[in-house]
């Protein structure tokens, strides 16, 4: 729901220098609290801003505009 409602882009591959950070940043604090990888989205907003969601800490969504 929330991809549809911000037309968040869904990382698979990271694509930039930016992407590969965020990825990668996210990967990091994904293991160091012991949780499962997030899916890890871009969209565009004219302010900067994040968001976490998902039913589980196994199983969710992080999107940065």
């Amino acid at each position: 729901m929330a991809i549809n409602a911000f037309g968040v882009k869904i990382i698979d591959r990271p694509k930039d220098p930016i992407e590969s950070w965020l990825f990668s940043e996210i990967s990091s604090l994904a293991k160091r609290n012991n949780i499962g990888m997030p899916e890890v989205g871009i969209y565009e907003s004219p302010e900067p801003n994040a968001f976490a969601t998902g039913w589980n800490k196994n199983s969710a969504l992080v999107a940065v505009s």
